[in-house]
């Protein structure tokens, strides 16, 4: 290395002014958790100290510690330019290091294979890997100081304007920076002289992701779970017991919305709700806040519509149409089944249609059979009682009862009516007698009787 190269770069414009290499950087374990800053430098954007030179398989490192349990998920390396316009760099890697005697680091931890060096920023790398293929993530504890170091894989050439390695004029710390030098020897930074004081520390960072506490996470449910981050315990009915064990913990008994079924909404356990109030219990999890309580149009199977909620839907087997909806303006499909317009049966009919025929709607979901439900008892013309014997007084009598009627009475049912109405008009009439009083003998023709 040759340490009379020295640069103050300056204010820089242009492309190489702030320039963040941003490799993925929501992809690894940063996203999940409380990612914290970790650095000894205080650097000021556009007053750089370019140092230099350096020599392949050299390094540059910064001691930092960890300011909490969690991982390294990102190394920043500051890497700025005398002059602009130079091209990025591929240096041979970064070393992640525990900390033993200083100036020297003590074993490898992980090591980021090829960094790509862009000059005039802060170059954040957050896999280990060219191919971006496997995220940082070295675990470290509260209080414990690592080493993180940059390997050259390039002669730099700051006097020239060349790009590298930075530093800050705030002062070098004790302890906190080192160099590795060829022929192969660990160096205090803070030792060697500078021709720009005062020292400062090298700008070489990493985000630490901070673990969140756990402990014991109770459910919505009354069930317990050890070992649970704080974070990961904060649902509605969770109970989070911060460095507990699940054995030492009494999970509160389980809590849900409580709905009167008119949309008013009290946040109880399930005895109180259905046995005390008798109300509906919306599920333990559940709160005042959900849509559980309110009212919405509920219709039902056979076409009619109750404004109630979810709940009380789905008991009466109905469609909820949504909370805030009524049946007011539920347009609720109506239920389909056969229509019998006389003989005749027509399936799959609505009952405003089958009215609209003068047909008798069967309810809903009947069919056409087979058997058929429209066809009619199979009378013997003129037996209007349906006893199978001779036309004759029995007959006579059922006929009476039936004269002049086009619906069932009580004296006269649903068969004795059809075998009563011979001309099959819908109707006991004059017609039928004439046929009926032929059959019976009462008067003669010539003309053989219409019966249905």
């Amino acid at each position: 290395m040759n340490l009379g190269k020295w640069r103050s770069a300056g204010p820089q414009t242009g492309f190489g002014a702030s320039v963040l290499v941003l490799t993925c950087l929501l992809a690894g374990p940063s996203a999940l958790g409380a990612p914290v800053l970790v650095q000894n430098d205080n650097f000021v954007e556009g007053d750089n100290i370019v140092i230099g030179d350096f020599s392949p398989g050299e390094e540059a490192a910064a001691w930092l510690t960890s300011p909490c349990d969690g991982s390294i998920v990102e190394v920043h390396v500051g890497w700025y330019e005398g002059t602009l316009g130079n091209p990025p760099s591929l240096e041979e890697a970064i070393h992640i290091r525990a900390a033993a005697g200083f100036p020297n680091p003590g074993t490898e931890l992980e090591t980021l294979v090829g960094p790509l060096m862009t000059p005039g920023g802060i170059n954040i790398f957050t896999h280990l890997d060219q191919e971006q293929t496997i995220p940082v993530d070295v675990p470290v504890s509260a209080g414990q100081t690592f080493v993180v170091a940059l390997e050259f894989a390039n002669q730099t050439d700051v006097g020239n304007g060349g790009p590298s390695i930075v530093r800050d004029r705030d002062g070098c710390q004790a302890s906190r920076n080192a160099l590795f030098v060829l022929p192969g020897v660990w160096l205090d930074w803070c030792s060697f002289p500078t021709e720009y004081p005062p020292k400062g520390d090298l700008v070489i960072r990493v985000m630490v992701d901070c673990q969140d506490p756990t402990g014991a996470c109770c459910d919505a449910n009354g069930f317990c779970s050890d070992g649970v981050e704080a974070d990961q315990c904060q649902a509605t009915g969770e109970t989070f017991y911060e460095e507990q064990l699940c054995t030492e913990v009494t999970c509160p008994q389980p809590k849900g919305a409580c709905c009167d079924g008119l949309g008013g909404c009290l946040y109880v356990d399930q005895s109180f709700c259905e046995g005390t109030l008798d109300w509906v219990y919306g599920g333990n999890g559940t709160n005042c806040d959900d849509p559980v309580c309110d009212l919405g149009a509920c219709c039902l199977s056979d076409g009619t519509c109750q404004d109630v909620i979810e709940l009380g839907c789905g008991d009466l087997g109905g469609t909820y149409q949504g909370a805030g909806t009524d049946c007011d303006t539920a347009d609720c499909p109506q239920p389909l089944g056969a229509c019998c317009v006389g003989d005749t049966c027509a399936p799959d009919q609505t009952e405003s249609d089958c009215d609209s025929v003068s047909g008798t709607w069967l309810g809903a979901l009947t069919d056409c059979g087979p058997p058929d439900p429209c066809a009619g008892p199979d009378c013997t013309c003129g037996d209007v009682d349906n006893n199978g014997a001779p036309v004759g007084l029995s007959d006579f009598a059922t006929f009476a009862v039936c004269y002049g009627l086009s619906a069932p009475a009580p004296d006269c049912g649903a068969e004795e009516l059809y075998c009563s109405d011979l001309d099959g008009d819908g109707s006991v009439t004059l017609g039928d007698f004439a046929t009926f009083a032929v059959l019976f003998g009462i008067t003669t023709s010539n003309t053989p009787p219409n019966c249905n």
